[in-house]
């Protein structure tokens, strides 16, 4: 949108902040009037899509269950280290032959 004055031409982005809800306004009313328009797909679901969902399924859990492990992993060690407990990887483990003296 431009908007120009006698002595400049002010271009206006999204990020402006006059220009926000307008874009709200135009996103909501094309969610709105989209599915009214759509039309009906025939299209055939065959057996390897459910094989498909599964693996996307377990994949969604694996990957939230590890990334559930590195934040409870970073929680316990601030923790530890906040109450002077030293963790296991902040001391590093002996080698062999050293304690055998």
């Amino acid at each position: 949108m431009l908007l120009s004055d006698r002595r400049s031409v002010v271009c206006r982005d999204a990020t402006d902040p006059a220009v926000q809800p307008s874009i709200r306004k135009a996103v909501a009313l094309a969610g709105l009037l989209l599915p009214a328009v759509a039309a009906p797909a025939h299209a055939y679901i065959d057996p390897g899509v459910a094989s498909m969902i599964v693996q996307g399924v377990v994949a969604a859990i694996a990957a939230v269950s590890s990334a559930l492990y590195l934040v409870r992993a970073r929680i316990r060690r601030f923790f530890g280290r906040l109450l002077g407990r030293p963790a296991a990887t902040d001391q590093p483990a002996p080698r062999s032959g050293e304690n055998e003296r």
